[in-house]
């Protein structure tokens, strides 16, 4: 089932240490089913081709976590913001495992078949995280 889902991400940084390509993406690893489910390993191909060449790339999450990696030492061309990058092999349950982790908001959700696609649960905001919280019974002591 790993091959039932793929999560869409946009580069929003780029920077170079040496010949290693450290990107930043719009999206974080709690948007995924854990690692371990894949044996730690997912494959990352970018939308865009812009060379033939292939950089070692470690493509980072948008969270404060030192965890935050979907991907390390992935080969990928040069990347430039607003490139979209595709995270294959993500699983069939990627978004029920998904959590709020660091209060993030969850993607969109988009059920693809026989070469037409549906939108099947609208990205959240952060009006939807807060949504349930109550904050008109705080008083000072």
């Amino acid at each position: 089932m790993a091959q039932c889902g793929t999560l869409l991400t946009k580069v929003v940084s780029v920077k170079w240490q040496g010949n290693k390509q450290i990107v930043g993406v719009d999206t974080t690893i709690s948007n995924l089913s854990v690692l371990s489910v894949h044996r730690g390993y997912r494959e990352i191909v970018s939308w865009q081709k812009n060379s033939e060449q292939l950089y070692v790339t470690d493509v980072c999450g948008n969270t404060t976590y030192s965890r935050d990696y979907l991907g390390k030492n992935c080969q990928l061309p040069a990347l430039k913001n607003d490139y979209i990058l595709a995270i294959l092999d993500v699983g069939a349950y990627g978004f029920a495992m998904s959590s709020h982790f660091l209060h993030r908001p969850l993607p969109a959700e988009v059920l693809l078949e026989d070469n037409r696609h549906f939108l099947i649960r609208h990205r959240e905001n952060y009006d939807t995280l807060l949504t349930n919280q109550i904050f008109s019974n705080f008083q000072k002591a």
